[in-house]
């Protein structure tokens, strides 16, 4: 997500939602958070850890957001230009995900251009399902 973060850095905004300790089994002083300031604490290792790009979000000791936007361990959104969701996944696929920015950014080109010479576009909307097959060791 990083690499993507940076690959898109001028064309969109990134927010990235600290919700819990992605992998507490690589890093076991990172459990589940017993105060507010640990979890923020947490959220500084991450990035730091990682030398992430992107804006960081805590959420609420008690996972508010995270529960309100679906409640699974690695979400993804892309909420476009307008506020739409134009992609959602349970989980995050790197190819998925910069799949969605690029038709996320054309899309936008094509509206601001269509804009300027007086036309409307129609709304763009696009849904996929995909299955990813688990690998069991």
């Amino acid at each position: 997500m990083d690499k993507l973060a940076r690959d898109f850095a001028d064309s969109v905004h990134w927010l990235f939602i600290y919700t819990r300790e992605p992998h507490p089994d690589d890093f076991p002083d990172h459990r589940a958070h017993r105060s507010i300031e640990q979890k923020y604490q947490h959220a500084r290792d991450m990035r730091d850890r990682h030398s992430t790009p992107r804006q960081i979000l805590i959420d609420d000791l008690d996972g508010a957001v995270h529960r309100e936007w679906g409640g699974l361990a690695n979400m993804s959104w892309v909420i476009d230009h307008t506020g739409r969701v134009a992609y959602k996944a349970g989980w995050t696929v790197e190819s998925d995900i910069r799949e969605s920015l690029e038709d996320v950014v054309r899309v936008r080109e094509i509206k601001r251009k269509a804009a300027e010479s007086g036309a409307i576009t129609p709304p763009y909307y696009v849904e996929t399902l995909s299955l990813r097959a688990s690998k069991r060791s």
